[in-house]
């Protein structure tokens, strides 16, 4: 090369790597074929699931590599300990213990093969203590003990367990039929505090990788990390991955924005953000106080069991903090630069926004929810939703006088202000008086956890949220006790209105439509799903016993949002769920293109729902789903659920046989099937027919129980799990048809590979979309680089669209 001439740098595709999602997968096509053809580019990104920091690990391997972890010594504080003895009482018992005398690396070296050949789970530490006379110069060997610590109360669950083995936190009681050198009872029995010698090296198993190991032990301490701080790190980690030549799927998209000749679109499965909805009220007249005020609840709800325990699992999981994952990373970055573009632009009004929007949210299923995860950005936009009278009076500690100039207070006309939703239970209402008069036992339970993330004061109601905090609980949270079966049975009462309902509400109709095949005037007490007032049958004194219920962070809209809820922008006069308004665009457009498109996918998605329907276990995805069938073995054979192994609910629907844990035997859980929604519809109607909805004073039976409830969770997941894949394609179909016939357009799906999937089979099936190329995997192993190379029209989206 001569003297002083550049180096040529080589193309992107050839030497960059893409991390983030599952796969990429290429559809190309025309949308609206005639006089308004548009040519558009699918990128299908299967989400992964995995945290932002797991993501950005060196080499492109998202799972940690685990192995021994220094932790506290004589010089350390509290915050370097095990999370166990940190977050409650434990116990702690000698596994297994070296036979001669080691050096500290060789000690941990033995204690890593009995981890991995024992396959040992829970909280593991090794202890090394050195010993003075090893005999050998210049070599400090010591003995090595591998250590396990449980919980007091998962000791305390195990009958069989003989406590007397065990070293006890927080006592001053010793092991009696163990020997334990001082050092380690020093150390286990005073919970950390400096007193007397301990172990002279001690490690915990854990994550090798510093940074990661050190903020999840943070986030599973229950110690707030904020939104800004895990941005932060994940911001620096991307930098070091580009060192190794690993960019993360939000940095590549941002390079393929800058192409000019394509309109980018992102479409990602996160909240849909408030500059898209407003705030229904009812008319100020007496049928809208009417509606506005609900009666007590029926007395069912009162009887439900309270909650159980929760797994243990949450406990290990630094994610399930909910605001870690990649996704909310990939959503809190690009709706901030989307708005600060728009600001930058001079936009002035929501409409000026929606020409220039470019990242685009689908996900209804917590619209308006305060535990959704929320970008800073979109935070007082949630606030424009209420007028000034209505912020003073419903948010706490308001102080925020700032107006936001991009959306007009909305009117109040004729119209009730709006009021939350504490305002309007009067279950709610009857709970506090009741608690304050002395007449319930307040409960013992802790608060919920209150996460940095949620920082929307209030949940603004919907029906999206409603029904939509019922996947969470079946899927994530089955302890928590929900009740919809009474709203089926008394208020719905057939599958027909169900389906009539549905329809209407998030497909084709009006809100007022959808309700009316609802029976509300006769059973307004059976719209709600849990009562803050636990009614528990005490055999001995043969009567109830009123108790406050412990509040839960699971659910946040305890009754059908009649009155008050958020609808599609500028659908007031007739009000429209978003998901609606989608269908609506186009199907009332002068366009017939417009309008095939969206029957074509109403009929796509009622033929995907009736096929789910007919045989929930059968006909559900083998790859990616199995929820129901295992919330439905949880619920209705609850003693074969706790007697295997069921860690991969996909797995579950292929095989006929699986092992017990408790004995020879296998469990035919291939005979077990999940009743149709029809029949599961029938037997809930039945149920409440049957049993009386008040309870006798003999105490129970009641009507819900734990089977027909389990029903109908699946019914409703079965129609509110098809909106994720409606919405996506009625998306792309309404920003194409708001694009001259010119424009390239490119679109980028990041959502769960179930969902992307879906999409695929809409384009290609019903729009002749063709594939034109898969790059990645569907399944990864554990231990893989998850690197993806990307050809070069993925980098240089302009080549999509070249001749040949």
């Amino acid at each position: 090369m001569p003297k002083g001439s550049k180096r040529k740098e080589k193309p992107l595709h050839s030497t960059i790597s893409v991390v983030g999602p599952e796969y990429f997968q290429l559809l190309q096509g025309q949308l609206f074929v005639g006089n308004n053809t548009k040519q558009v580019a699918l990128i299908l990104c299967g989400e992964s699931h995995y945290d932002g920091i797991d993501v950005t690990r060196s080499g492109g391997r998202f799972a940690p590599r685990e192995g021994w972890v220094q932790i506290g010594n004589n010089n350390n504080n509290n915050n370097d300990l095990p999370i166990l003895i940190m977050e409650e009482p434990c116990a702690c018992r000698i596994l297994q213990q070296t036979k001669k005398l080691l050096p500290v690396g060789k000690a941990q070296e033995w204690a890593k093969a009995k981890v991995e050949e024992d396959d040992l789970q829970g909280e593991l530490v090794l202890a090394w203590i050195e010993t003075d006379d090893s005999g050998r110069k210049g070599s400090s060997r010591g003995k090595g003990y591998l250590l396990e610590l449980v919980t007091e109360e998962e000791l305390q669950e195990d009958e069989e367990e003989d406590m007397d083995h065990w070293l006890h936190s927080g006592t001053t009681t010793t092991c009696t039929t163990e020997q334990y050198p001082q050092e380690i009872q020093n150390w286990v029995l005073s919970s950390g505090a400096e007193q007397g010698p301990r172990p002279s090296k001690m490690f915990e198993w854990g994550d090798l990788d510093p940074e990661t190991h050190a903020i999840n032990k943070r986030r599973l301490t229950q110690e707030v990390v904020s939104v800004e701080e895990l941005d932060a790190l994940v911001n620096k980690r991307k930098q070091d991955r580009k060192r190794q030549n690993i960019w993360t799927f939000d940095d590549w998209f941002a390079h393929i924005r800058k192409d000019t000749s394509c309109n980018v679109h992102l479409v990602v499965e996160a909240s849909v953000p408030p500059w898209e909805v407003e705030l229904h009220r009812p008319p100020n007249t007496p049928e809208g106080k009417e509606l506005a005020m609900l009666p007590l609840a029926a007395d069912c709800y009162r009887c439900v069991s309270e909650d159980s325990d929760c797994s243990s699992e949450d406990d290990h999981d630094a994610s399930s903090d909910g605001i870690g994952t990649y996704l909310d990373y990939v959503y809190r970055r690009f709706i901030g630069e989307m708005v600060q573009e728009q600001q930058q632009q001079g936009a002035g009004t929501d409409a000026d926004n929606i020409q220039t929007t470019w990242c685009h949210c689908i996900d209804v299923r917590d619209l308006g929810s305060q535990e959704a995860c929320h970008a800073d950005v979109t935070k007082n936009r949630w606030k424009s939703l209420l007028t000034p009278q209505e912020r003073t009076s419903i948010l706490p500690d308001n102080n925020d006088t700032s107006e936001d100039s991009s959306c007009d207070f909305p009117r109040n006309d004729n119209k009730l202000p709006f009021r939350a939703e504490r305002e309007l239970n009067m279950e709610q209402q009857s709970f506090e008086e009741k608690l304050k008069a002395g007449k319930l036992e307040p409960s013992s339970d802790e608060e919920p956890e209150q996460h940095d993330h949620s920082n929307l004061e209030i949940s603004y109601p919907s029906f999206e949220a409603f029904f939509g905090q019922n996947t969470d609980v079946l899927y994530y949270a089955p302890h928590v006790r929900l009740s919809y079966s009474p709203f089926l049975a008394k208020v719905v009462r057939s599958l027909s209105n169900w389906e009539q309902f549905f329809t209407q509400l998030f497909l084709t109709g009006t809100i007022s439509e959808a309700l009316t095949f609802l029976d509300l005037q006769g059973h307004m007490d059976h719209v709600y799903i849990r009562s803050p007032i636990l009614k528990d049958w005490d055999p001995a004194s043969n009567s109830y016993i009123w108790k406050e219920r412990p509040e839960s962070d699971e659910y946040i809209m305890p009754f059908l949002p009649c009155a008050f809820h958020l609808q599609a922008k500028g659908s007031d006069r007739r009000s429209r769920t978003w998901s609606s308004a989608l269908y609506s665009n186009l199907h009332s457009s002068e366009s017939f293109e417009h309008q095939q498109f969206a029957k074509s996918v109403l009929q796509w998605t009622m033929r995907n729902i009736q096929h789910l329907s007919k045989d929930p276990k059968r006909n559900d995805d083998p790859e990616f789903g199995g929820e129901w069938f295992l919330a439905y073995l949880r619920a209705a054979h609850r003693e074969i659920y706790e007697d295997m192994d069921h860690g991969d609910a996909g797995e579950l629907l292929k095989r006929k046989n699986v092992p017990s844990f408790s004995g020879p035997n296998k469990h035919r859980i291939g005979d077990i099937q999940v009743p149709s929604c029809e029949s599961s519809f029938e037997e809930i109607v039945k149920r409440f027919e049957a049993t009386p909805s008040t309870p006798l004073l003999t105490g129970p039976p009641h009507p819900i129980d734990s089977r027909t409830e389990v029903l109908a969770k699946i019914l409703i997941d079965i129609w509110v799990h098809q909106l994720i894949d409606h919405c996506s394609v009625l998306k792309i179909g309404n920003i194409v048809a708001q694009n001259s016939p010119d424009n390239k357009i490119v679109f980028v799906i990041y959502t769960g590979v179930a969902h992307t999937r879906a999409v695929a089979d809409y384009f290609c099936t019903h729009a002749k979309f063709q594939k034109k190329g898969f790059y990645g995997k569907v399944n990864w192993e554990d231990d893989e680089n998850r690197k993806i190379q990307l050809p070069s029209k993925l980098w240089n989206v302009s080549e999509l669209f070249q001749a040949g």
